[in-house]
């Protein structure tokens, strides 16, 4: 469809998708200069993260998921995705636990019952 109506979807005529390769470079070159504004911009946000032992990039696959780094590549690579937001604000400072509702309080869960009294243990 991209191909056929390029126009119609917002992408120039002749474009062409970029391969893996590719699309690596263009992110990593992207990073450097955008970690290089944030450094000399002072950027508040990245210096706290850092503080708290967030790293900017990790050493091996699994390390970088937890970077900024890693995150960065994330939203780049699902860019297309609509975010998740909550139907209701949250208080972050209210306890979890307290505004979450508990219907079998004090009492096992229903399903466990029977299971109890078919002779299944947990």
């Amino acid at each position: 469809m991209l191909a056929e109506r390029p126009l119609t979807c917002g992408v120039p005529p002749g474009f062409r998708v970029a391969e893996e390769a590719e699309t690596d470079l263009l992110f990593d070159e992207a990073w450097d200069e955008w970690l290089a504004e944030r450094f000399d911009g002072g950027d508040d946000v990245l210096l706290a993260a850092i503080d708290s032992g967030i790293p900017l990039a990790g050493a091996d696959v699994f390390q970088e998921r937890a970077s900024v780094r890693g995150l960065a590549r994330a939203l780049v690579d699902f860019r297309d995705l609509a975010p998740l937001t909550a139907a209701e604000s949250v208080d972050p400072r209210a306890g979890w636990r307290s505004s979450s509702p508990r219907p079998h309080a004090g009492r096992p869960h229903p399903r466990c019952r029977s299971e109890r009294r078919a002779g299944h243990r947990h």
